[in-house]
């Protein structure tokens, strides 16, 4: 959200977040040139050099400006299998302005164009995992066995927030375990987003969080998971994880507190 800043501090970001136990960094990109290009090439590098997987999440453009876009980033990254892609952030809710739009929840059209954005990162000679999100702002892949895409290499990144919910009760558990916590142990599945604020009349209920926290340890696991990872080291509303001198706001202590803290 704040590209200039995050990377004036990338290194002090980056060696922080290394301090604190993360071991994969997720960076939002959008088809960019000039200086921009030039900072996420030194953003990416500086990330590599300390072993962090990166996983560039391509965000608010349409399918037809991504497509060259990710090809470009396929023949960058192509040679290096610890830096994954994610063609489209929530596509078809969030990708275009931040606006959902009618395909949201749609299986068809979803499934019609991540084809293509598989297709378009594959024929770069891209082997490297694609990370890819589903419909309904990426929270819902219970009708994935009836969508298959047909690569050995995909894995699926679902989000969840706690918006209105106080505690993390027998409803949302249930609700997660039939949307995507059950299917991990058939396909590959990490918790790609989790935050603490979602626009207005959502709540940041610390004991949704805690009891959240709990249930991913359990599904990462006992039960396959593959991980999480926390939005956003540095965003611009009650997500961001950091203040721009480096130190935790109340979420990035929950985050680092509770969910880092269940892992280990």
């Amino acid at each position: 959200m704040y590209p200039s800043v995050s990377h004036e501090h990338a290194e002090r970001d980056l060696d922080r977040l290394k301090a604190l136990g993360v071991n994969t960094v997720r960076i939002f990109v959008r088809p960019v040139a000039g200086v921009e290009r030039t900072h996420l090439k030194d953003v990416v590098l500086s990330a590599r050099k300390r072993g962090f997987v990166v996983l560039l999440s391509n965000s608010y453009s349409t399918l037809d400006e991504s497509l060259p876009w990710l090809k470009e980033l396929a023949r960058s990254y192509r040679n290096d299998p610890y830096v994954w892609i994610n063609p489209m952030n929530e596509p078809n809710c969030n990708s275009i302005g931040g606006l959902k739009t009618s395909a949201c929840d749609d299986w068809e059209v979803w499934h019609r164009d991540t084809l293509q954005y598989v297709q378009a990162l594959r024929s770069e000679g891209f082997k490297n995992p694609i990370v890819i999100d589903t419909v309904h702002w990426s929270w819902d892949l219970s009708e994935i066995e009836n969508f298959s895409l047909k690569d050995p290499r995909i894995i699926y990144g679902v989000h969840r927030y706690a918006n209105k919910a106080q505690t993390f009760d027998a409803e949302e558990k249930k609700d997660c375990d039939e949307s995507w916590g059950n299917l991990s142990s058939t396909f590959p599945v990490i918790l790609e987003e989790i935050g603490h604020f979602n626009g207005k009349g959502t709540v940041s209920s610390l004991e949704w969080q805690k009891g959240f926290a709990n249930y991913l340890s359990d599904w990462i696991r006992n039960r396959k998971g593959g991980g999480m990872i926390g939005f956003n080291w540095l965003w611009s509303d009650g997500n961001s994880m950091a203040r721009t001198d480096g130190s935790l706001t109340p979420w990035g202590e929950i985050f680092f507190g509770e969910f880092i803290k269940e892992q280990y």
